[in-house]
């Protein structure tokens, strides 16, 4: 029960703050969603790791209690034509930290045809693989390499309301699957194919040379992330938005809750 007096306050102007914030949240997605199905030099895209597929995976009792190995599947669901690609890995070729995450946002950007000039991503807020400076480096340096890209946008929707369109794409997969038996990773790449028929999900699988390294990268090119212009200290827990420029390469300008 909440208390009365100053502690009340306090708690409904937080709450009131929060429905503010995910209403904003929700609104700024829609906004980008009808922009991207305008104009095609603008990709609006979700993206989040979905939950982990184990391998064997099948309703026999047998296989079901036995050790299994950990597969990763990172989707990206365009807002703009509903294209969904999955990046998949499993345990043996890489983890699901920030550089894995780091490295399948790096080869989809790389992968957008060339009159692309502007994307946003939006994602949940979580800090081991979205919301981090490692993630933040490797789109610097994807907004850097790839000529065609002038802007990237990165964008975390509130905290305990982040269900995007990405999401559809995991419910199918879940439904898919209950469908076969899999008894080796690469299964996983023809039960995602066919979890929907119409425009069929893209399947990438990852090897672990396909992940870099991209700590090591923002550790020796771009040392500066823990301050902003002002000399401000960044609170990645607080950062709303992260926006990468062409012209500007050096310089990360973000939104906190309170901007």
């Amino acid at each position: 029960m909440i208390e009365t007096g100053n502690t009340d306050e306090a708690v409904k102007r937080i709450y009131t703050e929060h429905q503010q914030r995910k209403v904003r949240g929700r609104e700024e997605k829609q906004i980008d969603k009808e922009i991207a199905k305008k104009d095609k030099s603008y990709q609006a895209v979700t993206f989040d790791l979905e939950a982990v597929l184990p391998t064997p995976c099948s309703l026999v009792s047998q296989v079901y209690y036995k050790r299994k190995l950990s597969c990763y599947n990172l989707s990206f669901y365009s807002l703009g034509d509903n294209k969904g690609t999955c990046y998949l890995w499993n345990e043996t070729e890489g983890e699901r930290g920030s550089c894995e995450v780091a490295s399948c946002l790096h080869k989809y950007i790389t992968s957008l045809p060339p009159y692309v000039r502007h994307i946003s991503f939006y994602s949940d807020n979580c800090m081991g693989q979205n919301r981090n400076k490692f993630v933040a480096a490797a789109l610097l340096y994807s907004v850097k390499v790839n000529k065609h890209i002038n802007i990237i946008d990165q964008k975390y929707l509130e905290t305990g309301h982040t269900h995007m369109e990405c999401d559809s794409m995991h419910a199918a997969i879940e439904h898919a699957k209950r469908k076969t038996n899999i008894y080796i990773p690469s299964q996983w790449d023809t039960v995602i194919h066919m979890a929907r028929r119409n425009n069929p999900y893209v399947v990438i699988p990852l090897k672990y040379w396909d992940i870099l390294d991209f700590k090591s990268l923002q550790k020796e090119n771009y040392k500066n992330m823990e301050q902003n212009k002002k000399g401000e200290k960044v609170r990645w827990r607080e950062i709303k938005q992260l926006q990468f420029r062409k012209e500007t390469p050096n310089i990360i300008y973000y939104k906190s809750k309170k901007g």
